[in-house]
């Protein structure tokens, strides 16, 4: 990651992060973050988003530690669900503030046009990209189809440090 810092630390860049909401640890205390919920009642912000951020945007585990994070509360992290239409409004939010680059470290199981439309939509100006989950469970396990079954997407997806398949 110091090759990539002497490169670019990210100022001046933002990027949307559509998830369970990213909250604060010793490593984004002094991050850029600006926060949205795309739910009518307070709920929780989750740690998957928070995890993240962190490898996007901390201060000593980042990435790109200059970097501005645009929160986009749409999982419930106490049932891990999130509603079609609040990730759809989460897209579009984002591409109507300007946000040029987004994630989505979720997935669903078959397609969902009212996703897949957003984000084509999204990128169709040939300037956005989506970064979106690939799944975690392997060939044939019931793999994540939408939003990562697009061909316009970046798709992302972890293993273990021995290469081993890691827990959805």
């Amino acid at each position: 990651m110091a090759e990539v810092k002497k490169i670019s630390t990210g100022k001046g860049a933002v990027v949307g992060y559509i998830d369970d909401g990213v909250g604060c640890n010793t490593e984004l205390a002094g991050a850029k973050i600006e926060r949205w919920s795309f739910f009518e009642k307070s709920i929780p912000i989750g740690d998957h988003s928070t995890f993240g951020a962190t490898i996007i945007a901390g201060s000593n585990l980042g990435i790109f530690p200059d970097l501005k994070i645009v929160s986009k509360q749409v999982i419930d992290p106490d049932t891990g669900v999130a509603s079609t239409m609040e990730v759809a409004s989460a897209i579009k939010h984002a591409l109507d503030t300007g946000i040029q680059t987004i994630n989505l470290s979720m997935g669903a199981d078959g397609p969902d046009p009212i996703i897949e439309a957003a984000l084509s939509a999204y990128v169709a100006n040939g300037i956005n990209i989506a970064v979106v989950s690939a799944g975690n469970d392997g060939p044939g396990n019931g793999n994540r189809d939408c939003p990562a079954r697009c061909a316009d997407r970046y798709r992302g997806s972890c293993s273990g440090s021995a290469n081993q398949q890691s827990p959805a």
